[in-house]
């Protein structure tokens, strides 16, 4: 069983002005990582837009910037919430990073139990259902009435770098659990 919710891209086009890196943690060292130091995905997605031949002019150093820091951003907050909310009897999360022409996409996948599943389920209908920036600043005043520092990272996402979001569930293969999988566009030009 496959439930696919916003905007999900399942089959990614294939073309040759395209890259792919992908990223395989096992818990103990996606969490090791996280908590020393925010891995530099942006990097990355800088040097494989450049060798698909995308080129930032001299005075175009802010747009490099912005996508690096934007895919960092991004990057580092689905791998938190997968080390958070994720099934860790599963050892895997997963990051992909796709560059397009005109587009980067950032996905992470992990294992989710029932309860999760159904949590984030319920999430995600309430983002797709709502204006955003109205959840974005009742969350912002929620945190700060409770002195909480959660529930912003997927509306910050959307809110703030203007990104599309999808996610994916699906049947797990290890005979329990749910394969989750956020699924974020951002534009690179």
């Amino acid at each position: 069983m496959t439930l696919i919710l916003g905007d999900f891209i399942e089959y990614l086009p294939s073309k040759r002005d395209s890259a792919t890196i992908n990223f395989t943690f096992s818990y103990n060292s996606a969490n090791h990582q996280y908590l020393n130091n925010h891995l530099s995905f942006g990097i990355i997605a800088i040097h494989m837009l450049k060798s698909i031949g995308i080129q930032f002019s001299n005075n175009a150093t802010g747009k490099e910037n912005e996508i690096r820091n934007s895919v960092d951003y991004i990057a580092n907050e689905l791998l938190e919430n997968s080390i958070k909310y994720g099934e860790h009897s599963f050892h895997e999360i997963n990051i992909e990073i796709h560059v397009f022409e005109c587009r980067v996409v950032i996905i992470s996948t992990n294992l989710v139990n029932e309860l999760r599943e159904k949590l984030f389920q319920t999430y995600i209908q309430k983002i797709i259902t709502s204006d955003v920036s109205e959840l974005y600043f009742k969350q912002l005043e929620e945190n700060i009435d409770n002195n909480q520092k959660s529930g912003l990272g997927l509306l910050t996402i959307i809110n703030d770098y203007k990104a599309k979001v999808g996610w994916k569930f699906e049947s797990s293969d290890h005979g329990y659990g749910t394969l989750s999988s956020v699924m974020v566009q951002l534009p690179a030009s």
